[in-house]
């Protein structure tokens, strides 16, 4: 199951992972990325890696041409910093706001099998049937209506 809270006052402050652009540039992207890592450049940004380059971090052929691994898109930042949090033990829950609708599937998912606890503030949400969320310890929702209803209610 799934926990997700629509903000923050559950958690000490210095357990929860913010800037997923920040912790990616400084932490995440010097990690070695796996093929299912690569397969999820591939197919949130159309990324792939190209060489890695252990001083300036791996350089990555996209669409409209070769960048730095720092450049891949904010929700894919969070998908890979969700994936590699264990080896971040400072952090219990991440922030996972600035990821867009197509990418929190994945995101849930990583959730789910890590067992960390996710915060969302947005309900641009996509049909997540068969999952069940706990919402602010509150409440398991099955639907994605109902989750946006108590999201909505917390405005």
């Amino acid at each position: 199951m799934l926990k997700l809270y629509t903000d923050d006052t559950k958690f000490d402050i210095d357990k929860i992972l913010y800037g997923n652009d920040a912790v990616f540039d400084a932490h995440t992207c010097w990690m070695s990325f796996d093929k299912s890592d690569q397969d999820l450049m591939q197919k949130y940004d159309r990324a792939s890696i190209i060489d890695d380059n252990k001083k300036y971090g791996a350089s990555i052929q996209t669409p409209y041409g070769i960048a730095s691994v720092t450049e891949l898109s904010t929700g894919l930042k969070t998908l890979l910093n969700l994936r590699y949090m264990k080896k971040m033990s400072q952090y219990v829950a991440i922030d996972i706001t600035e990821a867009g609708e197509n990418v929190l599937l994945d995101i849930f998912e990583e959730a789910v099998k890590s067992g960390i606890s996710v915060i969302l503030r947005h309900t641009d949400i996509p049909d997540f049937k068969p999952l069940s969320i706990m919402v602010d310890d509150n409440e398991v929702v099955y639907e994605v209506d109902r989750l946006k209803q108590i999201m909505w209610s917390k405005e």
